[in-house]
């Protein structure tokens, strides 16, 4: 996955000011987290990224409903 280019349009649209926008990624926090994470922080999109970590299937439907940008970290 293109997490890295993801974070950066993410944050091209976030200087929109669009309220309530966040990006969601779930999964195990591995691979690559750490630069994720760093991209996040540099982006100044700490406030507007969460990172949930592995997230059952019986809740990722409601994940997908309740949130605009979506993306899996591999196990």
């Amino acid at each position: 996955k293109n997490h890295i280019n993801l974070l950066r349009a993410f944050s091209k649209i976030e200087k929109n000011n669009i309220k309530d926008l966040h990006l969601v990624f779930t999964g195990i926090k591995k691979n690559f987290y750490h630069n994720i994470f760093s991209e996040t922080k540099s982006l100044n999109l700490t406030s507007k990224v969460v990172f949930l970590g592995k997230a059952e299937d019986e809740y990722m439907r409601d994940i997908y409903k309740n949130h605009l940008l979506q993306s899996l970290f591999h196990h």
